[in-house]
């Protein structure tokens, strides 16, 4: 009876998150990821770490971040191409964007809202459909996914990085983020990256792009890079606290739909169709929700293209009119959850290890030198001795009283002799 209730509480707990592991799936996640189209935005003829949430042969969605726009949200599209892999068809390609709709709530400080819908192969009849994942992940095994072509002009491409979704530290998200702490259903927090050694796109690791979530044997795209929250560093290759955030797509089903003028595949169990929380979907002005909470001024946000060192900085600690900035204390990397799978927490835990053995190692050296002196020190003492054995001292001493001293014993004891009259 009490292990059932026990079960029983563990379930509610993980029900009230947005993003869940199931329970009792055992096939790897790459069994399943040809059978959605990933992507990647190119610029000026080089790719980006900018991850794209393909809708449908024609459409796309891309962090509004990652886009040049004026002042407007205009975006200069000239040089700016879509690459897609050989997912579902089998068939890997290019196109150009026709238009780019920023959604009208992004605010490029904040980074909330950080979306916008890219059409392409307009005019072609739809050949096919990435399923869109519901609002709330209920039961979803959730993946990030990081897409890399291998080559550009031949469109070949590495196989995709993948990395499975845990619960995250919830107050070192809070701390990193004023936008999650106002958003949490709304607004992922990944804590692991992607190492790409040897790779001639960068030297440090990068975030994962994109979230995918599997609802049974499906996989629907879930959530888009938002922006990393680091402290303690400039940059991914060093650092002492850091994670990734993402906006989470469901909310935005209607607005994406009004964009592009169709309806979306979504796909859900319908068994749980309430607890994926369906119809808050519906409103296409949905938004994220703006805070004049504080984070702390250690805090460096970066956005737009990760490689070769291309991120810019930005958001509530760069530019406080957003969100001021504050002396937040942030939760020791201690606590952190270990990585696994291929992601990496970064070279700051690698680095945490090498400092503990040398100072453990300095503080056994300094306990041996202390050890050693006072030995030496014991051994240098000259030996206290009893100045009533001094030969010379029992010699004269022979003179005060009758009878031989033998062996040089200690004299009898003192008498008290009254003072000479």
């Amino acid at each position: 009876m009490h292990v059932r209730l026990e079960f029983q509480w563990l379930a509610g707990l993980l029900a009230l998150s947005p993003v869940r592991a199931q329970v009792g799936d055992t096939e790897p996640f790459s069994t399943y990821i040809n059978n959605v189209k990933g992507g990647v935005l190119v610029k000026h003829g080089k790719q980006t770490s900018c991850s794209l949430a393909v809708i449908d042969s024609s459409a796309a969605v891309v962090a509004a971040s990652c886009l040049d726009l004026d002042s407007n949200l205009s975006a200069d599209l000239a040089a700016t191409e879509l690459y897609l892999d050989a997912g579902i068809d089998g068939t890997a390609a290019k196109h150009s964007v026709d238009s780019a709709t920023v959604h009208p709530a992004y605010n490029a400080t904040s980074l909330t809202n950080n979306l916008a819908v890219l059409a392409f192969n307009s005019g072609q009849q739809i050949a096919w459909q990435n399923s869109l994942a519901p609002p709330y992940l209920f039961g979803a095994i959730t993946n990030g996914v990081h897409y890399a072509l291998a080559d550009t002009g031949k469109m070949t491409w590495d196989t995709p990085s993948y990395s499975l979704y845990s619960n995250p530290t919830t107050p070192q998200c809070n701390a990193l983020s004023a936008v999650y702490a106002a958003n949490p259903d709304n607004v992922m927090c990944f804590e692991r990256l992607v190492d790409m050694p040897g790779s001639q796109l960068t030297a440090c690791p990068v975030p994962y792009g994109i979230m995918y979530a599997k609802i049974d044997s499906n996989i629907t795209v879930a959530a888009l890079h938002s922006f990393s929250a680091l402290t303690g560093g400039s940059d991914l290759c060093s650092y002492s606290q850091y994670r990734s955030f993402y906006t989470l797509l469901g909310r935005y089903r209607a607005f994406l739909e009004q964009t592009i003028g169709r309806d979306i595949s979504v796909y859900y169990d319908p068994a749980f169709r309430d607890q994926y929380n369906l119809d808050s979907a519906n409103d296409p002005g949905f938004h994220l929700n703006e805070t004049t909470a504080t984070v702390s001024l250690d805090v460096k946000r970066l956005t737009d293209d990760f490689y070769a060192g291309q991120a810019t900085e930005s958001g509530e600690s760069a530019q406080p009119s957003a969100a001021e900035s504050s002396s937040e204390s942030l939760p020791s990397n201690a606590s952190q959850q270990p990585d696994s799978g291929n992601g990496n927490s970064g070279s700051s835990q690698r680095t945490g290890i090498i400092v503990g053995v040398c100072i453990a190692v300095l503080g056994l050296c300094a306990i041996g030198a202390i050890l050693y002196y006072l030995r030496w020190r014991r051994k240098r003492s000259p030996n206290v001795v009893d100045p009533m054995r001094n030969n010379d001292f029992q010699d004269m001493l022979s003179t005060f009283h009758t009878g031989p001293i033998t062996n040089h014993d200690p004299p009898p004891v003192y008498q008290e002799h009254p003072p000479d009259s």
